[in-house]
């Protein structure tokens, strides 16, 4: 299935097939903190593979969220990294 364009915004939307389906509304909030999260702590800085273990390691356990919350907390915090950074440019320490 091809990709469909949003006339009122010229966007191409995901085939269906291809959206999470979700089956409440946890899974949804998570996927706006986590994304909301990185764009505000971490747009613009240094990012380690630490930053990230650490941000998927303390979110994906977090007491305070539901398990799908979490769930889709972590989802969205790394689709936002992988918007924002090209995640497999070498770092400039181990070019040659």
């Amino acid at each position: 299935m091809s990709a469909q364009v949003d006339t009122q915004t010229e966007r191409q939307t995901a085939p269906v097939d291809k959206r999470i389906e979700r089956t409440g509304d946890d899974f949804t909030e998570g996927l706006c903190n986590g994304y909301l999260s990185y764009y505000a702590d971490f747009e613009g800085k240094p990012v380690t593979d630490k930053d990230v273990f650490d941000m998927v390691l303390r979110n994906i356990i977090d007491v305070r969220g539901s398990r799908r919350f979490n769930a889709g907390y972590v989802v969205s915090w790394i689709e936002a990294l992988i918007e924002d950074r090209d995640i497999f440019a070498e770092p400039d320490s181990i070019r040659r």
